[in-house]
């Protein structure tokens, strides 16, 4: 599988500029004006002039050194933003990660690493989250630069109905798209990648035949139908102001339970894979025993490889998140599997679902039944019953997108 983001939006994470790229096809997907679903601005309609399609781009500011998965989502926050208005994308690889291994320093300044293998993680990160930009550093030099630390749409587009009137091309700095993102989930969906197939795939689930485990080659079982659950646990288990993002082992447990039946009853070969964070207590050693003894056969893979792992969950056939942005981004980035969110997000993190997505509908797992009825339809469950997403999926002009 390959490692760079870039690579699942099969785009040349080097092109600079001038190429071939998402945003084109956005830009002219939004060539009908600004009578859209955006919010009512008088400078609304800057993104449908020219001048601004090339002379105004966005990139990540990478001063909030948090978690990996925090930072991949709100750099494809701002990636989407761009591509869905059709002006330019710079990508600037990450600098530090707040969680790397057993070190962690939240927030600071300096990526102040003492450890050779943290070094090459954090290296192999930065090549896993490679964004393909359309304009380049080059082009950018003599731009005017805004740091924009309280992103809205109302304030982005006043800045840059002033950069066009006057004329200045600007590359606008910021942090979070994350309240556009809320408001216009459909931003994510202007990227093609982003976009589950229509009518929805049928997930793999087959068995083998007789003797097929002999075969020389790949084994069966790896081609079996996987199913990764995120279980968000190392730091906010200790840290009082996140632990209300943390679901309890039997959440957890429910909705594996769910799942697993469907796949038995529709005869499938399936492995369940759970990946989470060493614990640091006895309570947290016990949730984890809990885990292990509770969800059969589950192969328990606890603090590995950082990037490992995620792309593991980008791979998945079904894909239960946490509250967390490291599963979030993972779910975004696989469109076609069956993605499980999570109840009661909260609109002030990078919490975006999805309407592709399903959601529980409390703390104890449980799956509405349109949900198991459409796990049911894509593996092909003799009680499966017909249908589809149940609505057309929307651009975020609230027009059909053109599957």
């Amino acid at each position: 599988m390959p490692l760079a983001i870039a690579r699942y939006l099969h785009q040349d994470p080097q092109c600079p500029c001038n190429c071939t790229t998402a945003p084109a096809a956005a830009a002219a997907a939004n060539s009908s004006s600004s009578s859209s679903a955006w919010p009512k601005s008088p400078h609304s309609a800057v993104f449908d002039d020219p001048w601004a399609k090339a002379n105004i781009a966005l990139t990540y500011a990478h001063q909030l050194k948090d978690g990996v998965g925090a930072q991949t989502m709100r750099m494809l926050e701002i990636y989407a933003l761009a591509n869905s208005i059709g002006i330019g994308y710079l990508h600037r690889p990450i600098t530090c990660v707040g969680h790397v291994g057993e070190l962690v320093h939240y927030r600071e300044a300096a990526c102040n690493l003492t450890r050779e293998a943290d070094v090459r993680l954090l290296a192999k990160i930065r090549r896993m989250i490679s964004l393909p930009s359309t304009v380049s550093e080059d082009q950018v030099r003599g731009w005017q630069q805004v740091y924009v630390s309280e992103f809205t749409w109302w304030k982005f587009a006043a800045l840059a109905g002033e950069a066009r009137r006057k004329q200045q091309p600007t590359l606008f700095v910021t942090e979070f798209a994350t309240s556009v993102a809320h408001a216009y989930p459909g931003v994510f969906l202007s990227v093609p990648a982003f976009r589950p197939d229509h009518p929805e795939t049928r997930l793999v689930c087959q068995r083998p035949s007789a003797g097929a485990g002999l075969q020389p080659g790949k084994p069966w079982l790896l081609n079996a139908l996987r199913l990764a659950i995120h279980v968000r646990r190392g730091d906010i288990a200790t840290n009082s102001r996140w632990s209300h993002r943390m679901f309890p082992p039997a959440y957890y447990v429910h909705l594996a339970q769910q799942i697993t039946q469907v796949l038995d009853e529709a005869g499938c070969d399936f492995s369940v894979e759970v990946y989470t964070e060493a614990p640091s207590s006895a309570a947290g050693r016990a949730e984890l025993e809990q885990l292990r003894q509770a969800i059969p056969h589950a192969v328990m893979q606890v603090s590995k490889d950082m990037v490992w792992s995620w792309q593991q969950m980008a791979t998945a056939d079904v894909l239960v998140m946490s509250n967390s942005a490291f599963s979030i981004s993972a779910a975004l980035l696989n469109p076609n599997a069956f993605n499980v969110f999570f109840p009661g997000a909260q609109l002030h993190q990078s919490r975006v679902e999805m309407s592709h997505w399903h959601t529980p509908l409390d703390r104890n797992g449980t799956l509405p039944s349109a949900a198991l009825q459409a796990l049911k339809r894509r593996v092909g469950h003799p009680g499966a019953t017909d249908g589809g997403f149940g609505s057309e999926e929307m651009d975020i002009f609230g027009r059909p997108l053109p599957f």
